[in-house]
């Protein structure tokens, strides 16, 4: 998938800041927060700065990967959990990342993008020495947060006390910190943030990889049926959206019995539905836009929880970006993008209402293909990663600008 990405640079560039960034998902198969952390680096990289960005490897446990995507120097620790486990507790894989970091020239700055074990333990080594720290916090991991929509009672209950304490011990130690939200923001001045150290800094949308194009083309390219309304959802699922999903559906295709539910990529949960359901299973990123825009309308079913509420709606600026409209749950900020853009119809967090303004979506191909005009444009203005970056860029020279890249005082001991 790296030779996916369009070069952005000229590589013989001088850096003007040299950023470290670190994330706990495995390197490009499809968590949200290393897309973020990607897209954000290339901006960064384009702008004439040096990033680094250290990520988990998906099988090594003696060696680090080192690759060059886009400029960005991607970095792969190991570790010696499975695949499946690698969630940012291997307390092996943090050691290994903490003595990198040791053996680095000093950074100017380093990003943590969350602050469990692998990225808060090497983030507050760089910090040690001299790197100005940003945390990131773009979903809420603990106590009544995406922990407590785990199946498996027991791992529920042994995680919720150090999802939580990880999500919060650390927080004080930044210089700065960035939040996907209003939601997390007012959490983060709760647990005493100054708010002059808190910046918004929203998901964005990928512009450059991700482009309109006609239904019909999209469908034939990726394999999808030629006819027949198409209603898509991308992604994971905590369980009780799959359900809130599985019941909207099931009153779709009562009244529609032609149209069938794409779900693209690994829904994780299980969605109860019989009938006129496609599942795609993994999708490289190539392919993503295709699978997207082949649809009529795309969904964000959300149940009305803290862990919704808390973590920002990264698909939704995937469906922006492709041009399609989209009806989405009013939980968290997810009715207000939609509404702020007139990408869609927002619906209460109820399968009815859900089902409801699937159904008139559906039935109305013009407001639809509006709806899908303005989501497009609202993804190259307001949610364009190139503009975000900039924000970014600023806080981080801010920074250093304050201290002149000397040792900060609040390192975390």
């Amino acid at each position: 998938m790296v030779g996916d990405w369009p070069p952005l640079i000229d590589l013989e560039c001088p850096a003007d800041m040299r950023l470290l960034m670190i994330n706990h998902n495995v390197a490009f198969t499809g968590g949200a927060t290393f897309f973020r952390a990607l897209h954000l680096a290339r901006h960064l990289v384009a702008g004439g700065d040096q990033v680094t960005l250290l990520c988990s490897h998906f099988g090594a446990i003696s060696r680090f990967v080192p690759q060059t995507t886009d400029g960005v120097q991607v970095v792969q620790a190991p570790g010696c959990l499975p695949r499946r486990w690698r969630y940012g507790y291997d307390y092996y894989e943090a050691w290994r990342r903490v003595r990198w970091v040791r053996a680095q020239p000093r950074f100017d700055i380093v990003y943590a993008f969350d602050s469990r074990p692998v990225v808060v333990y090497p983030a507050l080594a760089a910090q040690r020495l001299g790197a100005r720290l940003v945390m990131d916090w773009c979903d809420w991991f603990g106590r009544g947060g995406a922990v407590e929509e785990r199946a498996n009672l027991v791992l529920r209950l042994g995680l919720r006390p150090l999802e939580t304490y990880y999500e919060e011990a650390f927080r004080r130690c930044a210089d700065a910190t960035t939040v996907i939200g209003s939601f997390l923001e007012a959490r983060a001045l709760a647990l005493g943030l100054p708010a002059n150290t808190i910046l918004r800094l929203p998901g964005g949308a990928d512009v450059e990889h991700l482009q309109p194009q006609p239904a019909v083309t999209a469908r034939a390219a990726v394999g999808l049926p030629p006819r027949g309304a198409l209603v898509g959802y991308l992604g994971s699922l905590f369980r009780d959206d799959a359900a809130l999903l599985a019941q909207a559906w099931s009153t779709v295709q009562r009244a529609l019995p032609g149209a069938q539910l794409v779900l693209i990529g690994d829904s994780k949960s299980a969605v109860a539905v019989e009938h006129g359901v496609i599942r795609t299973g993994f999708v490289p990123y190539a392919q993503l836009g295709a699978y997207l825009a082949a649809c009529d309308v795309l969904c964000l079913p959300l149940t009305d929880s803290l862990a919704n509420r808390g973590r920002w709606p990264s698909k939704l600026m995937d469906y922006f970006a492709v041009g399609r409209a989209t009806v989405g749950c009013d939980v968290g900020e997810v009715g207000a993008i939609i509404r702020e853009a007139q990408a869609g119809i927002v619906a209460r967090p109820d399968s009815a209402s859900l089902a409801a303004n699937l159904l008139e979506l559906l039935g109305q191909a013009e407001l639809a293909e509006e709806c899908g005009r303005r989501a497009r444009r609202c993804a190259e203005t307001r949610y364009n990663w190139a503009t975000l970056t900039d924000t970014l860029r600023q806080l981080c020279r801010g920074l250093l600008a304050d201290t002149g890249g000397a040792r900060p005082a609040n390192i975390c001991v």
